[in-house]
């Protein structure tokens, strides 16, 4: 089973996608990037999903963290700010624009578990 990492700092979207990832993957919550770099250091998930608008800690920041890892996760980046998500694209597997349609998630889960699995 995929095991997702989430890093928001939002209570009521960190639930809706902890809730929605839990019927078919393995998430963890993460409320700030901090948080988020210290579940990255106790365990390597296979994808972490991270919003770029962290309070001290950057999304950005934590997606270069996670990348240098000698077995990196696959990075999912999310944010509001359209800009600041097309600058972070280049550090992630896919980037979706807040708010964005949970299939959209789903299925770009979907892809990285068939890759990993098959």
């Amino acid at each position: 089973m995929l095991s997702i990492l989430i890093v928001e700092d939002d209570p009521a979207i960190r639930r809706v996608l902890a809730d929605a990832l839990g019927r078919s993957y393995k998430p963890r919550v993460a409320e700030s990037g901090e948080e988020g770099l210290q579940a990255l250091r106790e365990s390597v998930p296979d994808v972490m999903l991270t919003d770029l608008d962290l309070d001290g800690f950057p999304g950005e920041r934590l997606a270069a963290e996670a990348l240098s890892l000698p077995r990196p996760p696959i990075v999912f980046v999310m944010s509001g700010d359209a800009p600041r998500l097309l600058r972070a694209a280049s550090a992630a597997r896919r980037t979706f624009a807040k708010p964005f349609p949970l299939r959209d998630l789903m299925s770009a889960l979907s892809e990285c578990a068939a890759q990993r699995f098959n």
